[in-house]
């Protein structure tokens, strides 16, 4: 598995550059999907969190959930073209990109499912199977 640190190197200089073509990244208000999620992303979605919540799951480790990071990076990037608060950007934020990408990771079936509080349980990747190469048959 990619370390975050070049999980997030990798999603900054590809992702985050080409979303908001034309920024310097170095305005950009939060520098990394870490700090989107702990400083603002958290309080918007505040609310108790129990073990066995079967309504509302969430992470503390969210990071090292594959799709929880690539969907807030997501997010984050979405944020950061959006939030200058003209016109309607937050409202499509919210409707387009926050709410959306929020209910599919706090889902019940969604990759926080073994999730709480207290417990940390990362989902198994998707079985797949070796391709048959048909040229070397």
């Amino acid at each position: 598995m990619t370390a975050t640190a070049d999980l997030d190197k990798g999603l900054l200089d590809t992702g985050a550059i080409r979303l908001v073509a034309g920024r310097d990244p170095g305005t950009f208000v939060f520098p990394d999907v870490h700090a989107f999620v702990t400083e603002h992303l958290v309080h918007l979605y505040a609310r108790p969190i129990r073990d066995g919540d079967e309504h509302f799951k969430w992470c503390p480790r969210w990071w090292e959930h594959i799709a929880a990071h690539s969907r807030l990076t997501a997010l984050w990037q979405a944020w950061e073209a959006l939030h200058d608060g003209t016109g309607t950007g937050p409202a499509h934020w919210w409707r387009d990109y926050a709410d959306p990408t929020m209910a599919a990771l706090t889902a019940p079936d969604g990759p926080f499912a073994h999730c709480g509080p207290a417990r940390h349980q990362p989902p198994p990747a998707l079985p797949v199977v070796e391709r048959i190469d048909a040229t070397r048959r």
